[in-house]
C-alpha cells in the first residue's frame, strides 16, 4: 500500500504521479479547522514519509484487530499471521511490494478497509483518510480516464444512459 502511494500503480506514469502525490488529513474533518491547524493536519505521500505511513496503516489495523478480539489485545498473539511483524518498526522498502494495477490497487484497499475498520474511530481516522484519498486518485489513474469527454452529462449523454436513443 505504501508503495502504491508513494510511486503510483504499475501501469500509471510514475513521474505523472508523483507531481500530484497523493495528500490527506490527520483526521476527518469538521470545517471549523483554521487554516494553521489545516497545514498541520495535512499528510503528503512522499519516498521520506514511507515509514511513518507504514506505521500508522499497521497500527489501525492492528487496532482494528484488538477491537474484534479484546481478549487477545495488546498481546503479540493475535489472530493472523505467525510472524507478529506488526509489533516491529516499519520499514519502508520497495523490493517488498511489487507494484500493483489499478484494479489490483482498488481490490488491496478494500482488503485492507475489511480489515482495518473494526474500531470505534475508523471513519475519522488518519488511515481511513490515507483509504479514501488514494481511491480517488487511482480512479484518476484507470486507463482511459484522462481521454473520455463525459466531464458534463449532456442531453445525448443522460439519454443513451438512461436507453433511450436521442433524437
Amino acid at each position: 500500500m505504501v508503495r502504491l502511494a508513494i510511486e503510483g500503480p504499475k501501469d500509471h506514469n510514475r513521474h505523472r504521479w508523483n507531481a500530484h502525490p497523493i495528500r490527506w488529513y490527520a483526521n476527518q474533518l469538521d470545517g471549523t479547522e483554521t487554516r494553521d491547524e489545516l497545514v498541520r493536519l495535512s499528510r503528503v505521500a512522499e519516498y521520506n514519509s514511507g515509514d511513518a505511513l507504514g506505521a500508522m496503516l499497521i497500527a489501525a489495523c492492528v487496532a482494528s484487530v484488538e477491537a474484534r478480539y479484546p481478549t487477545d489485545a495488546g498481546t503479540t498473539n493475535l489472530p493472523g499471521p505467525v510472524d507478529a511483524y506488526y509489533r516491529r518498526p516499519y520499514v519502508y522498502t520497495t523490493a517488498e511490494a511489487r507494484r500493483l494495477s489499478v484494479v489490483e490497487a482498488f481490490l488491496a484497499l478494500d482488503g485492507y478497509e475489511y480489515q482495518s475498520c473494526e474500531s470505534a474511530d475508523w471513519e475519522a481516522s488518519e488511515a481511513c483518510q490515507f483509504v479514501n484519498a488514494l481511491r480517488r486518485a487511482l480512479w484518476h489513474a484507470l486507463p482511459g480516464y484522462e481521454d473520455a469527454d463525459t466531464w458534463e452529462v449532456k442531453e445525448s449523454t443522460a439519454t443513451v444512459r438512461l436507453g433511450r436513443n436521442p433524437k
